[in-house]
Protein backbone atom coordinates (compact mmCIF):
# COMPACT_ATOMS: atom_id res chain seq x y z
CA UNK A 1 0.00 0.00 0.00
CA UNK A 2 3.10 2.55 1.05
CA UNK A 3 4.80 1.87 -2.71
CA UNK A 4 1.25 2.37 -4.37
CA UNK A 5 0.90 6.05 -1.93
CA UNK A 6 4.56 7.20 -3.03
CA UNK A 7 3.95 6.54 -6.70
CA UNK A 8 0.68 8.70 -6.56
CA UNK A 9 2.33 11.12 -4.45
CA UNK A 10 5.44 11.78 -6.81
CA UNK A 11 3.06 12.00 -9.48
CA UNK A 12 1.22 15.28 -8.27
CA UNK A 13 3.81 17.54 -9.33
CA UNK A 14 3.47 16.32 -12.36
CA UNK A 15 -0.27 16.02 -12.84
CA UNK A 16 -0.14 19.90 -11.84
CA UNK A 17 2.22 20.57 -14.32
CA UNK A 18 0.65 18.94 -17.00
CA UNK A 19 -2.73 20.91 -16.14
CA UNK A 20 -1.32 24.19 -16.46
CA UNK A 21 0.37 23.19 -19.69
CA UNK A 22 -2.49 22.15 -21.16
CA UNK A 23 -4.95 25.06 -19.58
CA UNK A 24 -2.38 27.43 -21.19
CA UNK A 25 -2.23 25.67 -24.84
CA UNK A 26 -5.67 25.58 -25.05
CA UNK A 27 -6.12 29.48 -23.95
CA UNK A 28 -4.61 30.99 -27.12
CA UNK A 29 -2.03 28.85 -27.17
CA UNK A 30 0.06 29.84 -24.44
CA UNK A 31 0.44 33.43 -25.81
CA UNK A 32 -1.44 35.18 -23.17
CA UNK A 33 0.21 37.23 -20.41
CA UNK A 34 -2.83 35.93 -17.83
CA UNK A 35 -1.45 32.04 -18.29
CA UNK A 36 2.32 33.15 -17.45
CA UNK A 37 1.37 35.01 -14.23
CA UNK A 38 -0.64 32.43 -13.44
CA UNK A 39 2.36 29.95 -13.84
CA UNK A 40 4.65 32.29 -11.92
CA UNK A 41 2.76 32.53 -9.23
CA UNK A 42 1.81 28.67 -9.22
CA UNK A 43 5.55 28.49 -9.67
CA UNK A 44 5.95 29.03 -5.61
CA UNK A 45 3.71 25.85 -4.48
CA UNK A 46 4.51 23.47 -7.06
CA UNK A 47 8.15 24.42 -6.40
CA UNK A 48 8.05 23.51 -2.53
CA UNK A 49 5.86 20.64 -3.29
CA UNK A 50 8.60 19.36 -5.59
CA UNK A 51 11.36 19.96 -2.85
CA UNK A 52 9.10 18.29 -0.34
CA UNK A 53 8.32 15.42 -2.48
CA UNK A 54 11.71 14.69 -3.67
CA UNK A 55 14.24 16.41 -1.63
CA UNK A 56 16.11 19.74 -2.10
CA UNK A 57 18.68 19.22 -5.19
CA UNK A 58 20.84 22.45 -5.52
CA UNK A 59 21.92 23.67 -8.77
CA UNK A 60 25.33 23.46 -9.95
CA UNK A 61 27.26 26.53 -8.12
CA UNK A 62 28.41 27.73 -12.14
CA UNK A 63 24.59 26.92 -13.28
CA UNK A 64 23.36 29.13 -10.50
CA UNK A 65 25.74 32.41 -11.58
CA UNK A 66 24.37 31.90 -14.92
CA UNK A 67 20.99 32.07 -14.25
CA UNK A 68 21.59 34.53 -11.86
CA UNK A 69 22.93 36.73 -14.31
CA UNK A 70 20.33 35.94 -17.01
CA UNK A 71 17.78 37.07 -14.80
CA UNK A 72 19.38 39.87 -13.98
CA UNK A 73 20.28 41.25 -17.48
CA UNK A 74 16.71 40.22 -18.83
CA UNK A 75 15.05 42.59 -15.72
CA UNK A 76 17.54 45.38 -16.60
CA UNK A 77 16.64 45.48 -19.79
CA UNK A 78 13.02 45.51 -18.93
CA UNK A 79 13.34 48.33 -16.57
CA UNK A 80 15.53 50.08 -18.55
CA UNK A 81 13.43 49.94 -21.86
CA UNK A 82 11.30 53.25 -23.17
CA UNK A 83 8.40 50.82 -23.71
CA UNK A 84 7.76 48.59 -21.12
CA UNK A 85 4.47 47.08 -21.77
CA UNK A 86 5.41 45.83 -24.65
CA UNK A 87 8.52 43.87 -22.69
CA UNK A 88 6.56 42.72 -20.01
CA UNK A 89 4.99 39.87 -21.79
CA UNK A 90 8.79 38.66 -22.64
CA UNK A 91 10.01 38.90 -18.88
CA UNK A 92 6.88 36.53 -18.06
CA UNK A 93 7.87 34.44 -20.06
CA UNK A 94 11.38 34.10 -19.82
CA UNK A 95 10.53 34.07 -15.79
CA UNK A 96 7.71 31.27 -16.30
CA UNK A 97 11.00 29.47 -18.35
CA UNK A 98 13.02 29.98 -15.62
CA UNK A 99 10.41 28.55 -13.04
CA UNK A 100 9.57 25.23 -15.08
CA UNK A 101 13.36 24.59 -15.62
CA UNK A 102 13.91 25.37 -11.57
CA UNK A 103 11.20 22.66 -10.67
CA UNK A 104 11.99 20.04 -13.52
CA UNK A 105 15.52 20.44 -11.64
CA UNK A 106 14.22 18.70 -8.24
CA UNK A 107 12.07 15.85 -10.01
CA UNK A 108 13.93 12.51 -10.79
CA UNK A 109 15.73 12.71 -14.30
CA UNK A 110 15.00 9.19 -15.22
CA UNK A 111 14.49 8.40 -18.60
CA UNK A 112 11.36 6.25 -18.17
CA UNK A 113 10.06 9.39 -16.45
CA UNK A 114 11.07 12.11 -18.98
CA UNK A 115 9.83 9.97 -21.79
CA UNK A 116 6.35 9.57 -20.21
CA UNK A 117 6.07 13.34 -20.03
CA UNK A 118 7.29 14.05 -23.81
CA UNK A 119 4.70 11.43 -25.06
CA UNK A 120 1.94 13.53 -22.93
CA UNK A 121 3.12 16.56 -25.16
CA UNK A 122 3.00 14.52 -28.12
CA UNK A 123 -0.25 12.96 -27.60
CA UNK A 124 -1.80 16.44 -26.79
CA UNK A 125 0.11 18.27 -29.82
CA UNK A 126 -1.25 15.44 -32.01
CA UNK A 127 -4.89 16.62 -30.69
CA UNK A 128 -4.83 20.00 -30.53
CA UNK A 129 -3.85 19.28 -34.69
CA UNK A 130 -6.57 17.31 -35.41
CA UNK A 131 -9.22 20.13 -33.63
CA UNK A 132 -6.86 22.76 -35.84
CA UNK A 133 -8.23 20.54 -39.37
CA UNK A 134 -11.79 20.46 -37.95
CA UNK A 135 -11.68 24.55 -37.06
CA UNK A 136 -9.40 24.94 -40.86
CA UNK A 137 -12.27 22.86 -42.60
CA UNK A 138 -15.36 24.58 -40.53
CA UNK A 139 -14.56 28.24 -40.40
CA UNK A 140 -12.25 28.26 -43.84
CA UNK A 141 -9.55 30.31 -42.03
CA UNK A 142 -6.17 30.48 -44.72
CA UNK A 143 -4.01 29.12 -42.28
CA UNK A 144 -4.34 26.49 -39.79
CA UNK A 145 -4.35 27.75 -36.17
CA UNK A 146 -5.81 25.21 -33.63
CA UNK A 147 -6.13 27.25 -30.06
CA UNK A 148 -3.49 29.50 -31.33
CA UNK A 149 -6.39 32.47 -31.53
CA UNK A 150 -8.86 34.72 -30.14
CA UNK A 151 -11.92 32.69 -29.79
CA UNK A 152 -14.87 32.57 -31.07
CA UNK A 153 -14.16 35.54 -33.29
CA UNK A 154 -10.68 34.33 -34.94
CA UNK A 155 -9.66 37.43 -36.18
CA UNK A 156 -6.72 36.87 -34.28
CA UNK A 157 -4.51 33.92 -34.77
CA UNK A 158 -1.11 32.68 -34.43
CA UNK A 159 -0.43 30.53 -36.99
CA UNK A 160 3.57 30.88 -37.02
CA UNK A 161 3.30 30.13 -32.84
CA UNK A 162 1.12 26.99 -33.50
CA UNK A 163 3.97 26.06 -36.15
CA UNK A 164 6.48 26.44 -34.12
CA UNK A 165 5.04 24.79 -31.14
CA UNK A 166 4.76 21.26 -33.89
CA UNK A 167 8.30 22.13 -34.77
CA UNK A 168 9.59 21.26 -31.53
CA UNK A 169 7.68 18.28 -31.16
CA UNK A 170 8.92 16.74 -33.98
CA UNK A 171 12.34 15.25 -33.11
CA UNK A 172 10.41 13.80 -30.24
CA UNK A 173 8.00 12.23 -32.38
CA UNK A 174 10.45 10.54 -35.32
CA UNK A 175 13.00 9.31 -32.03
CA UNK A 176 9.17 7.51 -31.11
CA UNK A 177 8.69 6.72 -34.40
CA UNK A 178 11.97 4.78 -34.92
CA UNK A 179 12.29 3.36 -31.57
CA UNK A 180 9.02 1.88 -31.59
CA UNK A 181 8.15 1.79 -35.54
CA UNK A 182 4.36 1.57 -34.28
CA UNK A 183 1.32 2.97 -36.63
CA UNK A 184 0.23 4.82 -33.68
CA UNK A 185 3.93 6.81 -33.83
CA UNK A 186 3.15 7.00 -37.43
CA UNK A 187 -0.29 8.50 -37.69
CA UNK A 188 1.33 10.92 -34.73
CA UNK A 189 4.24 11.83 -36.65
CA UNK A 190 2.03 12.26 -40.28
CA UNK A 191 -0.41 14.46 -38.39
CA UNK A 192 1.99 16.83 -36.72
CA UNK A 193 3.70 17.41 -39.72
CA UNK A 194 1.06 18.08 -41.89
CA UNK A 195 -0.06 20.61 -39.46
CA UNK A 196 2.71 22.16 -40.02
CA UNK A 197 2.27 22.62 -43.81
CA UNK A 198 -1.14 23.80 -42.94
CA UNK A 199 0.31 26.62 -40.61
CA UNK A 200 1.78 28.30 -44.38
CA UNK A 201 4.60 29.02 -42.09
CA UNK A 202 7.27 29.94 -44.45
CA UNK A 203 10.13 29.98 -41.56
CA UNK A 204 9.18 26.87 -40.32
CA UNK A 205 9.32 24.94 -43.62
CA UNK A 206 13.25 26.52 -44.12
CA UNK A 207 13.39 25.20 -40.16
CA UNK A 208 11.68 21.96 -40.93
CA UNK A 209 13.86 20.95 -44.48
CA UNK A 210 17.38 22.35 -43.04
CA UNK A 211 16.61 20.09 -39.94
CA UNK A 212 15.76 17.11 -41.86
CA UNK A 213 18.58 17.79 -44.59
CA UNK A 214 21.57 18.33 -41.63
CA UNK A 215 20.19 15.05 -39.47
CA UNK A 216 20.15 13.00 -43.16
CA UNK A 217 23.68 13.61 -43.54
CA UNK A 218 24.85 13.52 -40.01
CA UNK A 219 22.91 10.12 -39.49
CA UNK A 220 23.39 9.03 -43.32
CA UNK A 221 25.74 5.36 -42.26
CA UNK A 222 22.96 4.58 -39.54
CA UNK A 223 20.33 4.76 -42.35
CA UNK A 224 18.65 1.77 -42.90
CA UNK A 225 16.11 0.67 -46.01
CA UNK A 226 13.93 0.30 -42.89
CA UNK A 227 14.09 3.33 -41.88
CA UNK A 228 13.81 4.92 -45.71
CA UNK A 229 10.61 2.89 -46.32
CA UNK A 230 9.46 4.20 -42.63
CA UNK A 231 9.91 7.76 -44.01
CA UNK A 232 8.75 7.32 -46.86
CA UNK A 233 4.95 6.02 -45.81
CA UNK A 234 5.12 9.13 -43.66
CA UNK A 235 5.91 11.17 -46.90
CA UNK A 236 3.03 9.47 -48.36
CA UNK A 237 0.81 10.38 -45.32
CA UNK A 238 1.05 13.83 -44.91
CA UNK A 239 0.37 14.02 -48.83
CA UNK A 240 -2.69 12.36 -48.56
CA UNK A 241 -3.36 14.03 -45.52
CA UNK A 242 -3.20 17.36 -46.37
CA UNK A 243 -4.72 17.50 -50.24
CA UNK A 244 -7.13 15.16 -48.63
CA UNK A 245 -7.90 18.25 -46.01
CA UNK A 246 -7.65 20.38 -48.65
CA UNK A 247 -10.37 18.89 -50.56
CA UNK A 248 -12.66 18.34 -47.76
CA UNK A 249 -12.36 21.99 -47.19
CA UNK A 250 -12.99 23.54 -50.68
Amino acid sequence: MLPAMELRRDRIPWLILNIILAAGILHRGGISIRAHLIWIIGFFPLFFASRKIHGNRNLPKVTGILLVIFISLILLSWITSEVQSFGFFGVTGFLAGIGTFLIMNQWDSEKEKIETWIKYLLFFGAFLTVFGYIIYIQASPDRLFSTFAEYPEFFTSYPNAFALFLITLTPFSVYFLIKNETLVWKIITTIILSGIVLTFSRGTWITAICTVGLAIFIYRKAITKNHAKIFGEILIGIIILTFGIQAIRQ
